[in-house]
């Protein structure tokens, strides 16, 4: 059988990396023309290739770097922030997210990662010692 976390996904419209698999029916269906585009992709996000974004989890030559997104010249990497890490042992590391216009706080936020590489230095100027994990909410009761 199809044994997922979130079996309400399976079938919803949209491809779902965890169930584009035989046994799910390559997620009821919804990931077919996904896997016609890019065969042999293992993306555990396929809905969010080709977003602009460099994704390291679908960052694979089988899924185009990520549908493009992780090209060598439109990301940032462990080579300039060698001590950047994201996530746990068992989470993505998603560097994708730094410096891209937006804040992200916490584990970004921090000198190992640049300090989201410059996207926390105006939150850090206004607003110092204080590291949340989602910068934006600041002024609803967190700090």
């Amino acid at each position: 059988g199809c044994n997922v976390q979130h079996p309400e996904r399976v079938g919803n419209g949209e491809c779902n990396g965890q169930s584009n698999k035989q046994e799910c029916d390559w997620d009821g269906g919804d990931c077919i023309e996904f896997n016609e585009e890019y065969p042999g992709c293992l993306a555990r996000e396929p809905r969010q290739m080709g977003d602009g974004v460099c994704n390291d989890y679908n960052n694979f030559p089988g899924c185009d770097l990520d549908g493009g997104d992780c090209l060598e010249d439109s990301i940032i990497s462990n080579v300039e922030y060698p001590n950047c890490v994201i996530g746990d042992v068992f989470g993505p590391t998603l560097l994708g997210l730094l410096g891209n216009g937006i804040c992200d706080g916490g584990e970004y936020n921090t000198p190992e990662c640049g300090f989201d590489d410059g996207d926390c230095y105006e939150f850090n100027a206004k607003y110092p010692g204080c590291n949340v994990k989602h910068p934006q909410r600041v002024g609803n009761g967190e700090c």
